[in-house]
């Protein structure tokens, strides 16, 4: 058969001349180089494998960089929405310390503050009473009645100083200059 093969060697190329002696060593080589191509074979598919696998990695590494990129937006979105919610909250919550405070202390310099602090949450909550919020619609009632509180004292406050002015018995009045 090897010489057969050799015969049509010759015939289709015409310098192709082969030494009979040496068909035994041209045996083995294409022997040899049959298993070379069947070792090619295989690594030519095993690459191939490999490149499809290396693909669907890609797409793996894409979907998880897209997960990611998700991830991340919302996680922004969240500390964004905390932010916003803790301002909420800090100007909805009526601090216990606030009430006593304005229920307890003294009227001086420091008082005011407190008004003060009551006045913002009073005109934060006005704002959004209109939007029917339930936290808003529950701590209302209790503004409200902290703000009557404070108006009746101060009420009481003026009128306690004013009536004070009036009961001053009339020898003390002209005394100091109040009637003429």
């Amino acid at each position: 058969m090897i010489f057969k093969s050799l015969l049509v060697l010759g015939s289709i190329h015409p310098f192709a001349h082969v030494d009979i002696d040496q068909s035994p060593y041209l045996a083995d080589l294409h022997d040899q180089i049959q298993v070379c191509d069947d070792i090619l074979a295989n690594m030519e598919t095993l690459l191939g494998g490999f490149q499809s696998n290396l693909g669907s990695i890609g797409s793996e590494i894409q979907v998880l960089q897209e997960k990611s990129l998700s991830l991340s937006t919302k996680l922004r979105n969240r500390k964004v929405f905390q932010a916003e919610l803790g301002n909420f909250l800090d100007e909805l919550v009526i601090p216990p310390e606030l009430v006593s405070k304005i229920c307890d202390s003294e009227v001086d310099e420091t008082y005011t503050q407190y008004l003060d602090a009551l006045n913002r949450k009073i005109t934060f909550l006005s704002d959004k009473t209109s939007q029917n919020i339930p936290s808003v619609n529950s701590v209302a009632p209790e503004l409200e009645r902290l703000k009557n509180k404070v108006i009746f004292f101060f009420r009481g406050f003026i009128c306690s100083g004013f009536c004070s002015n009036l009961l001053v018995p009339l020898g003390h009045r002209e005394g100091q200059g109040l009637c003429p």
